[in-house]
């Protein structure tokens, strides 16, 4: 029985280590050589409706990451709160209506990296373990954490 409850906890203990790895953490990005303070919810939510954001007295642009389904819905479900069909129709509304900003989207990764890093102001969110210290993007903050 002894046996039994030590080889128990052991593949418990194995498990919780093995499910801690596969953890996934969407990050906000920018360009290597800057420093944009960290973004509030509210900002965080107002930037990706194209509302203007400043941060350091500059002006934030937000690019779409659609390169993959799951890195689009996360964003979605837990930094906009809405599902993909009224977030567009919402970026279409207030374009129409308040003149807001149309906020680009990059179906390919490699470009997305290439356009955040043409400019000091654009930021995207990616998944942090698809980040690769040769592309020279920062870290600005941790979206969302989860499996």
């Amino acid at each position: 029985m002894r046996g039994w409850v030590s080889s128990l906890v052991f593949f418990a203990v194995l498990l919780g280590q093995s499910y801690a790895l596969q953890a996934r953490e969407l990050v906000l990005v920018c360009r290597s050589q800057e420093s944009i303070n960290v973004f509030s919810k509210t900002e965080l939510r107002r930037l990706f409706l194209g509302f203007p954001v400043k941060k350091n007295n500059t002006l934030v642009n937000a690019l779409r990451n659609t390169s993959e389904n799951d890195v689009y819905q996360v964003f979605l479900q837990n930094v906009m709160f809405m599902s993909k069909r009224n977030y567009e129709r919402r970026l279409l509304s207030l374009n129409f209506t308040r003149g807001n900003k149309v906020i680009p989207d990059y179906e390919d990764t490699l470009l997305l990296i290439k356009n955040i890093k043409k400019n000091s102001n654009n930021v995207s969110y990616v998944w942090r373990d698809n980040l690769d210290e040769s592309q020279g993007l920062t870290v600005i903050q941790v979206l969302w954490e989860g499996d």
